[in-house]
């Protein structure tokens, strides 16, 4: 895992993390979302408490070999050529009307009487 020859070798991402970059390095490293890696993380220090994850993250902050740039996003080696950009334009223009109709229909229901009405009521109860 540390051997740079085997190509497996993981960076830190300091410009990519909150602290040191050592969980942005970990997701980089296998490909996962870095936020559930700080969740982990974060999940550690509570129920594994604070003295070993702490030891276990300084111990890769000094291990793992700082990389001054942004993680590489994971390839999708699903073997379709890409998008073309004005059907990717598209399908941005589709996702962002249907946000926005939500978001509408979000605003309705909370402007609504039957809300306040239900708000209230899930005081008194």
């Amino acid at each position: 895992m540390w051997n740079k020859r085997d190509g497996l070798q993981l960076k830190r991402y300091p410009r990519a993390g909150l602290i040191a970059g050592v969980c942005a390095g970990i997701a980089a490293h296998f490909g996962w979302n870095a936020k559930l890696i700080r969740v982990l993380a974060v999940l550690g220090l509570f129920f594994g408490g604070v003295f070993p994850v702490a030891i276990v993250y300084l111990v890769l902050w000094y291990l793992m070999e700082v990389d001054r740039g942004e993680p590489h996003a994971v390839q999708c080696t699903s073997g379709s050529s890409p998008q073309d950009p004005a059907e990717s334009a598209h399908t941005l223009q589709r996702r962002y009307a249907r946000m926005e109709q939500r978001l509408r229909d979000l605003e309705t229901c909370v402007a609504s009487r039957e809300f306040e009405l239900r708000r209230e009521l899930g005081k008194l109860g």
